[in-house]
């Protein structure tokens, strides 16, 4: 048997974030967004432009950072300056699932 060796870098890179996006015409992005938050947190719904709108999910910050969906519900491009934003804490039953 092949042995396998996988090794994990202890000191990742920051991720540098563009705090101005371009989002296509009725169309979905993935996007890091900045935050002041650390670990894991619900990120609420948010409209950033009229018809642009960052989605709710829960998402771990890493490196001032958290991965997030914005929606462009509108017919032309837009471009969107990402905010900062702020997770809200988990209770207790919602760290329990994890």
């Amino acid at each position: 048997m092949n042995d396998v060796l996988i090794n994990f870098d202890p000191n990742p890179r920051a991720i540098k974030t563009n705090l101005q996006t371009n989002i296509g015409a009725r169309t979905e992005n993935i996007e890091s967004v900045p935050t002041t938050s650390k670990g894991l947190g619900l990120l609420p719904k948010n409209e950033l432009l009229p018809g642009v709108y960052i989605v709710s999910s829960l998402t771990r910050a890493v490196n001032g950072v958290c991965l997030d969906s914005i929606i462009n519900t509108m017919e032309p491009d837009q471009n969107v300056e990402l905010t900062w934003v702020v997770l809200e804490g988990l209770d207790e039953r919602e760290t329990s699932l994890m």
